[in-house]
């Protein structure tokens, strides 16, 4: 089994071939492996609220048998309700994801908030994701005819 303590010091214990999942969580046990093979390996996962980290796990849980590395295409309606959540938390999942370099829940997560995003215009997305715009009224309009002329060179099946 191993321990994993959130940032509010909430502890799980998750089976060894589960968080294992996580090449980093695996990192952090290596370097704190004593030599009793019976010991608990117990990990802090510092920059990850409990919440977020009971979502990982259940994440984890779900996908034990799938292939390391596997690439996913779509959204598989579990995970699709799995990532139906407000959007301060799917920000944290995809962060929480990334550290703990796991590359199903990074692909899963920002595959969920491309949708979010998607058919919004750069004002909605700035506004979203809490970013003041700082570019001027030319580099806006720059930007915008070079958008049209690279849809223009997109096949139009790919629209």
């Amino acid at each position: 089994m191993v321990r994993l303590e959130s940032s509010e010091g909430y502890v799980f214990e998750v089976e060894e071939e589960i968080a294992f999942k996580s090449p980093k969580i695996k990192e952090m046990c290596a370097m704190r492996q004593g030599t009793d093979e019976k010991l608990v390996k117990s990990v802090r996962i510092a920059n990850v609220k409990t919440k977020i980290l009971k979502k990982v796990i259940e994440w984890l849980e779900h996908h034990r048998n799938d292939a390391p590395n596997q690439q996913i295409s779509e959204l598989s309606s579990w995970d699709a309700k799995f990532t139906r959540v407000n959007r301060a938390t799917l920000c944290r999942l995809i962060k929480a994801a990334s550290d703990l370099k796991i590359e199903g829940l990074v692909q899963v997560t920002a595959m969920a908030f491309a949708k979010v995003m998607k058919g919004k215009s750069p004002e909605e997305i700035r506004k979203m994701l809490g970013i003041k715009n700082d570019l001027t009224p030319d580099e806006e309009e720059q930007i915008r005819l070079e958008n049209e002329l690279y849809e223009r060179m997109l096949p139009t099946d790919e629209l």
